[in-house]
C-alpha cells in the first residue's frame, strides 16, 4: 500500500466502533516466515508472509478466521 502501511489500517479498524470487531489478517511482504511463524502481530493482528501458496494461505485464513456459526 503506497499511502499507509499495515500498522495504520489496523489502528485505523480497531479505532472505528463499525469495524473494531471485524476479524482481520494481513498479508505482508514485509516479513520473513520466520518473523510469521514466531507470532507477532502487527497492531494486535495477524498476519501471513509472503511468498505464500493457496494451501498456505487457506490454512492461515482458518487458523486465524475460523468459521463462525450464525444461528
Amino acid at each position: 500500500m503506497p499511502e499507509t502501511d499495515g500498522g495504520e489500517v489496523a489502528a485505523g479498524i480497531a479505532s472505528d466502533p463499525i469495524l473494531h470487531r471485524t476479524p482481520v489478517v494481513f498479508l505482508t511482504a514485509l516479513v520473513t516466515k520466520a518473523e510469521e511463524r514466531s507470532g507477532l502481530q502487527i497492531q494486535g493482528y495477524p498476519f501471513l508472509a509472503k511468498p505464500i501458496s493457496i494451501p498456505e494461505l487457506v490454512a492461515g485464513i482458518e487458523r486465524y478466521l475460523p468459521a463462525q456459526v450464525v444461528c
